[in-house]
Parts: structure tokens; C-alpha cells; sequence
């Protein structure tokens, strides 16, 4: 369902502590890529690291996944958190208010954090391994990097902290790809043009069977 009118109100999400929130939900494991943004925090300017702070949410799943984590938050308490828990409410009121939210799966057909971060137009940072990869396109309705690179990944990050007052056409158009794709209506659309495809079909295939009965009844 299109959670967004919910949580429209929402300008900035309460544990921002006056820095950029960027958000990368999901468990912690080597599929999701944890590893790729926090190595990629590593090339950020101090400056941009100071107005910028990284949530990781979900579960432990990987025992290596997570300490990597702890010893990133140990090193910089003030710009990486985690959260092993959220609940929907609460991810969404995330959501409304993040600068960006980041998906840095490996492996992922379609990853629902990014049609929800859609949802609530709001700005994707996307692995090209990913399914949405392809309704993605840099500059326009998200933010594409390749090959597992931390070093692009952070040249996205490093983008969005410098413009993020200027992204409000990417917001828009990431919504309007939402309602393109994945909304109830979309599904509807989509429903609809299987069920005539597949009716036509039977229809023509009905059309040949009595072209066919009709040759045979001519020749007997």
C-alpha cells in the first residue's frame, strides 16, 4: 500500500543531531554490502563527513558483517549507528526524513527498501546488482554506482551531501517511478493487460479451431 501520505509532515528524521541522515536498512550480511559503504566512508572529506550521519539498520547475520560494523562506530561514533531494530513506523518515519537512503547489495532482484524510498520520494543510492538498477538512471530519479566500488559509491554520498537542497526534481521523479512500477494502480495496469493478452489469445485460438472444423466439414 502507499504509505507516503502517513508521513508527509516529517522534515527531519529526531536522531539527525543536525547532520544529513543517510540510511542503509537491512541484515547484516556480506549479500547486502555493508562492508562496500563502510569502506567507502572512508573516502569522504572530513568536511562532508562532519555534516553526514549513517544509520545501518537490521539484525546480525554475519558475525564478520558486524564486527567490521562495531569497529567502524567505535572509530567514529559521531557519523555511523546501528539499529538492530526498527519498527515499520519507524522505518518510514526514517525514511521522510533521510537525505538519501543507500542499497549496497551484491545480490538483490528487487530490493523493497528502494520502492519504498521511492514511495516516499525520496533519494536512492543504488547498486547496479540490483533489479531497480534498471528504473534507475544517475541524476534523474537516483543515484547509480558500479562494480562494488566504494570509491563511486562515495562519489554519490559526497554528491548528494553538496546538493541535497538542490534534489528536489530527482525526489519527484523517483515518486513518479514508484507510480509507474509499483503502485496498486500500476499492478492494476498490468493485471489488466495479461488478462486481455490472454483472452485475445484464446480468442484467436478459438477463431483457428472452427477455421479448422470447417476445412474438414467442406471435405467430407
Amino acid at each position: 500500500p502507499d504509505l507516503a501520505h502517513n508521513y508527509l509532515e516529517i522534515p527531519q528524521w529526531e536522531h539527525s543531531e543536525n547532520r544529513l541522515v543517510f540510511l542503509i536498512v537491512g541484515t547484516l550480511e556480506p549479500r547486502k554490502g555493508q562492508d562496500i559503504l563502510l569502506e567507502s566512508l572512508k573516502y569522504l572529506r572530513k568536511t562532508d563527513r562532519d555534516r553526514s550521519i549513517f544509520y545501518f539498520i537490521g539484525a546480525e547475520k554475519s558475525a564478520e558483517i558486524t564486527k567490521e560494523l562495531k569497529t567502524a562506530i567505535k572509530r567514529d561514533p559521531d557519523m555511523i549507528r546501528w539499529i538492530p531494530f526498527l519498527s515499520r513506523d519507524e522505518i518510514f518515519e526514517a525514511y521522510a526524513g533521510a537525505a538519501a537512503v543507500i542499497c549496497c547489495s551484491r545480490d538483490d532482484p528487487l530490493p523493497t527498501v528502494m520502492a519504498e524510498t521511492m514511495m516516499m520520494s525520496g533519494i536512492c543510492i543504488c547498486s547496479e546488482n540490483t533489479g531497480t538498477a534498471e528504473l534507475l538512471e544517475t541524476g534523474k530519479n537516483g543515484f547509480l554506482y558500479h562494480d562494488n566500488s566504494p570509491e563511486e559509491l562515495a562519489e554519490c554520498i559526497t554528491y548528494v551531501i553538496n546538493h541535497c537542497a538542490e534534489l528536489a526534481s530527482v525526489r519527484r521523479k523517483a515518486r513518479e517511478t514508484y507510480e509507474k512500477v509499483f503502485s496498486m494502480q500500476a499492478f492494476k495496469n498490468r493485471l489488466l493487460k495479461i488478462v486481455d493478452q490472454n483472452l485475445k489469445k484464446r480468442q484467436k485460438n478459438g477463431n483457428d479451431c472452427e477455421k479448422r472444423i470447417s476445412s474438414i466439414d467442406s471435405s467430407i
